[in-house]
């Protein structure tokens, strides 16, 4: 069996003929956003002995990085002992705070753990079911990730790969085990200790953790297996916990708005708000619902993966050494950016929150027209024939033109998915009294950037409130209450739903949101 040795870890042995890309990416040490399909251009590798470069591989590197060794994993299998060098990483930075909201819990005794599983990262909390209070939290990522970056990617290897399906549920669920584990030895008990459990995920990522086909997802009328609650024991999902220990699954809407955005409307309480309110949560799926005297709409918009720092040629994910803000400064001789970096110390790359900001900087300052082409400025330079904005020169980030139209693709649906809403209801962006972004990408991002960017109608960015992970307080919920599992089945059952592939008319609406509304 050949050798991988990787530079600062320890060696792996595989069969002969393995791809690297899978190879890594199930030993958690790499991913991609095309689940190593040759699309995305970030399982780069560095060999540390000669290895021929592909043609697609000069699209993804520059020559010198090609001479440096630098390939893409997934178009490399291993045939013969090879060393490697892995890119650098930081810790990243899984959000598991969010809004809350006092309940009567139904226990006299014991504890729980809520759970959110969300496409990217997983966040669990114990509570004490007597009492209501969170004891301990952990975080990871999800391990699905080697398998797609997306709901789609996942759906489609569910499809075509055999025993797929199985592979990402028993993935997800040992994420879950070791979560679990981790909490459990926090708070000084044992998982067997644990006497129930509440999750909430999109649609996509509920039916994949238990097991059920989800392939009727993605095509057209995306009709989900179930959309009401799964129930199932601690036992049957492979769990340690006590004996009896029930699993309940919120419920979803809709195929593409699932029992996590229930659980943010039920622990925002949004229906017994005042006024007019908007509840966005924006990842690779920008889902978002509008709530106007009780009444509920919902849509869903594929956003991408740019807006979590993927599909990007510098872009990364929140953590340490990642760009999370910029400021544009012309105070001095010449103009440059001010950079804020999660962790502080010199910049990696550019995560979601930091590459909005950027983008919105950049509208704003005239470097990017309405069209969203890069204009003649100091900071633009051609490199090999295309245009670029340079961010960091030191440490080689800069934003290409094909990362600005990933952009307008984002925020073009998510706008696009607000304004359909907003007319659907009867109403202006102005009679909005509230935005409530929740989730992972809305804890790093700001108003400013929201608006610059063009997500948000500008009259929204003095209502937006930012209220956390909501799927996992949302959980909480529901494992504390049944009364709260009721009124989220409820819920979701009272939301309509707004499928935007059919819309009419929806591709100009895309169009049109796609310009932003300042530069040129």
């Amino acid at each position: 069996m050949p050798k991988l040795s990787i530079l600062g870890r320890a060696a792996l042995q595989a069969e002969h003929g393995v791809n690297l890309y899978r190879l890594l990416s199930e030993e958690g040490l790499l991913d991609g956003p095309c689940g190593g399909g040759g699309r995305c251009g970030k399982c780069g590798i560095r060999f540390l002995s000669a290895v021929e470069a592909l043609p697609e591989e000069e699209e993804f590197f520059s020559p010198e990085e090609l001479e440096q060794g630098w390939r893409l994993a997934c178009l490399h299998s291993l045939t013969e002992d090879q060393s490697i060098a892995l890119p650098g990483s930081g810790k990243s930075t899984v959000l598991d705070q969010g809004l809350w909201k006092s309940v009567q819990p139904d226990a006299a005794s014991g504890y729980g753990i809520a759970v959110d599983i969300g496409t990217t990262t997983l966040a669990a909390c114990l509570l004490d079911l007597k009492s209501g209070q969170r004891l301990t939290s952990a975080t990871c990522l999800n391990s699905q990730k080697a398998f797609g970056q997306d709901v789609i990617t996942r759906i489609d290897y569910a499809a075509t790969q055999a025993g797929g399906l199985e592979r990402m549920q028993e993935a997800v669920r040992e994420d879950i085990r070791q979560l679990c584990r981790e909490i459990c030895s926090q708070a000084g008990i044992e998982s067997s200790q644990v006497q129930a459990m509440s999750i909430a995920a999109n649609t996509v990522m509920t039916h994949i953790f238990g097991g059920k086909d989800p392939s009727s997802l993605a095509a057209f009328p995306f009709a989900p297996a179930f959309t009401g609650p799964l129930i199932c024991s601690g036992e049957e999902m492979g769990f340690s916990l006590a004996p009896g220990a029930e699993v309940y699954c919120l419920p979803a809407i809709s195929a593409y708005v699932g029992g996590d955005i229930t659980a943010g409307l039920l622990v925002s309480g949004i229906r017994e708000l005042p006024g007019c309110s908007l509840f966005l949560d924006i990842g690779t799926n920008g889902e978002m619902a509008l709530c106007r005297d009780g009444e509920l709409l919902s849509c869903s918009c594929a956003a991408g993966p740019a807006l979590e720092g993927m599909d990007i040629r510098c872009g990364m994910r929140a953590a340490e050494g990642a760009i999370e803000d910029v400021r544009l400064s012309e105070a001095a001789a010449e103009a440059h950016w001010q950079l804020q970096v999660i962790g502080g110390g010199s910049p990696r790359g550019l995560c979601g929150s930091g590459l909005l900001a950027l983008v919105a900087e950049s509208v704003r300052h005239g470097i990017i027209g309405k069209n969203g082409r890069f204009q003649d400025h100091p900071l633009v330079e051609v490199e090999e024939g295309r245009k670029r904005c340079r961010v960091d020169a030191l440490q080689g980030i800069y934003l290409t033109q094909r990362d600005v139209r990933q952009v307008q693709l984002a925020k073009g649906a998510i706008l696009a998915g607000v304004n359909i809403l907003l007319r659907e209801a009867d109403i202006q962006s102005e009679q909005v009294d509230r935005v409530l972004v929740a989730g992972q990408f809305g804890a790093h991002l700001s108003s400013r950037s929201l608006v610059g960017a063009g997500l948000l109608p500008a009259a929204l960015q003095e209502k937006i409130e930012y209220v956390g992970n909501t799927a996992l307080s949302g959980a909480g919920l529901c494992l504390l209450s049944r009364a709260e599992r009721q009124k989220a089945e409820q819920l979701s059952a009272h939301v309509r739903y707004l499928e935007l592939s059919v819309w009419p008319n929806y591709e100009q609406e895309l169009m049109s949101a796609m310009r932003f509304s300042c530069g040129e």
